[in-house]
């Protein structure tokens, strides 16, 4: 089982622990997680197994890391309740993670709730401003900076892929978290994401209103789609990576 699932079919109520203006943890069983806007939960965190990760929608965008190899530099724009921090940190210990996210509140509640793993200090900063000021390159950019169930309009724009292409290095992708209201906000975010990148594609988070881009500007070097499972060296990653569609 994992949080969404108990938390679906709860028989106990959460506790609340503490908040930092409208960003609340809770206590649900052995979970931690918070919640922002109006009551949405923006992460979870297994206190029994903090690096194993809850959220489909995570889950599947670190799918992506299968798609280069190796990585040795990773940018995270949206720290969440730091699931992918504590993932890395457990899998791929050498990795070099910045953490970029611009709600001081998030930041402060998983500092306080211990949930970020040792070496990581998020910077606080909005994420078109660090990509625009920052000299560094990664091997993978990931993106999910939704609150309160509301998406940036800045996914929108062409100038923010191109702001990520140039924190890019040869091979790196860029993975993003869509929230999909509807099919023409997921197009708009597609077309501008393919204007820059030669390579797009989509994978579909079932049971979720989500749906996670991966962007590149040449395609990996894995086969993904059918053939995904003879490539990813994990199970769970392989079953996603399956279901990526390659947009024309």
């Amino acid at each position: 089982m994992s949080f969404f699932e108990d938390f679906r079919n709860r028989a106990v109520e959460p506790t609340l622990l503490c908040s930092e203006n409208a960003v609340e943890l809770y206590q649900f069983l052995r979970y931690r997680y918070f919640c922002s806007g109006a009551h949405i939960v923006q992460g979870a965190v297994d206190t029994q197994a903090p690096a194993k990760v809850q959220s489909p929608v995570v889950a599947a965008m670190l799918a992506s890391v299968h798609l280069k190899q190796p990585l040795t530099t990773v940018l995270n724009l949206g720290l969440g309740c730091g699931a992918i921090e504590r993932y890395l940190h457990a899998s791929h210990p050498a990795l070099s993670v910045v953490t970029v996210d611009n709600s001081i509140d998030m930041i402060t509640l998983c500092a306080k709730a211990g949930l970020l793993p040792e070496g990581c200090s998020p910077i606080l900063s909005d994420a078109a401003d660090y990509l625009e000021h920052t000299t560094a390159r990664f091997d993978a950019v990931f993106c999910d900076l939704a609150i309160g169930g509301q998406q940036p309009d800045m996914l929108r724009s062409e100038g923010f892929y191109r702001g990520c292409m140039k924190r890019m290095n040869s091979g790196s992708v860029l993975t993003i978290n869509i929230l999909c209201d509807d099919n023409q906000g997921l197009r708009e975010v597609c077309l501008a994401a393919r204007r820059v990148f030669a390579w797009t594609a989509l994978v579909e988070v079932p049971g979720f209103d989500n749906i996670v881009l991966f962007a590149a500007s040449s395609p990996p070097a894995i086969t993904i789609g059918e053939h995904a499972c003879h490539y990813a060296d994990d199970a769970d990653s392989a079953k996603i990576l399956s279901r990526v569609r390659i947009l024309p």
